[in-house]
């Protein structure tokens, strides 16, 4: 049986000053080091590790006249240099759930999954409808809160209040 590890959005639009979405200084660093830290750490002979990006295209009239989302061609869009060691799959999502229209799901029923462990940037959505899916999916989920964050804290709170309830394991060492 194999692990999977699924690290949301580690994106150049979130973590680097000149990103659109930038999270701030202090966040930024501190998930940075928190991740790089469990990654250097993963069993790479029991483990698969993905990592989503959630990709806007011009032509999701929503978003652009929002000017909300990171869009194709754009900066925003890369993984931060220094977590490309660390990944065997990246996935381009569309919407805020790494299972939409995405070859993910085909990619872990490839695979005997003993348990999906997720991190990274926008509990909030991302990673929160990614974990219900993979839940009602009947995969064994918990989700690393530490190595979590969302642009909003309320929003942050509000995600770990309703992943309770939806049956979603939140390990917080």
């Amino acid at each position: 049986m194999v692990n999977v590890v699924i690290v949301f959005n580690p994106l150049v639009g979130y973590l680097k000053p000149h990103g659109s979405a930038y999270i701030g200084d202090e966040k930024a660093e501190k998930i940075k080091k928190d991740l790089k830290a469990y990654l250097k750490n993963v069993d790479t002979n029991n483990t698969k590790v993905f990592f989503t990006r959630e990709v806007r295209s011009l032509e999701d009239k929503y978003h652009v006249a929002k000017t909300s989302g990171f869009f194709v061609g754009s900066d925003d869009i890369e993984v931060v240099e220094s977590f490309k060691y660390f990944c065997n799959t990246i996935i381009n999502t569309l919407r805020a759930n790494a299972l939409f229209k995405t070859p993910l799901l085909s990619e872990l029923r490839k695979l005997d999954v003993h348990k999906i462990t997720l991190m990274g940037l926008e509990l909030s959505s991302s990673i929160i409808f990614t974990a219900s899916e993979l839940r009602n999916l009947g995969y064994a989920i918990e989700v690393l809160e530490p190595l979590t964050t969302s642009s909003s804290s309320y929003l942050h709170s509000a995600a770990i209040s309703l992943a309770g309830t939806e049956g979603v394991s939140f390990v917080r060492e």
